[in-house]
């Protein structure tokens, strides 16, 4: 399955995202490396293995992580109608370890990271935090 989801990303980069940075957009993803680094290792993967398929992708300008408390998201996924499968199988805990040990992973490649903490914020709130961080990096 992770080759599968390396050769997604690829393709995906290859014919949308690239194209897109390249006519001079902004290009905003909710789903890239790190996330394979959590949702692959709750399937039982080693971040060596899933790096292996992804460490030749476009390293982004600036990755987000947004942080919430685990009663924050345990209580917002109570409140959902479905649960994915991933979300069954993992905790808010372990979940956060994981992004946790995803950051500190990409930190030590190079990548350009920031975390963005959402306890007590509305999500303009939360916004305007991120757009904050893209104005600092389009001026550097």
């Amino acid at each position: 399955m992770a080759p599968g989801i390396a050769a997604d990303r690829y393709a995906h980069l290859e014919h949308e995202i690239i194209p897109a940075m390249d006519a001079g957009q902004w290009v905003l993803s909710d789903r890239y490396v790190q996330s394979s680094l959590v949702l692959q290792c709750l399937d039982g993967l080693s971040a060596a293995e899933i790096w292996s398929y992804n460490r030749y992708v476009r390293r982004p300008d600036l990755s987000v992580y947004l942080s919430e408390t685990a009663d924050r998201i345990a209580s917002r996924l109570a409140e959902r109608q479905q649960l994915s499968r991933l979300e069954l199988a993992g905790s808010p805990e372990r979940e956060l370890r994981l992004y946790r040990e995803a950051y500190e992973f990409l930190q030590a490649r190079g990548w350009t990271q920031v975390v963005v903490r959402c306890r007590g914020q509305v999500p303009a709130q939360i916004a305007s935090r991120i757009v904050t961080h893209l104005d600092r990096l389009s001026k550097s």
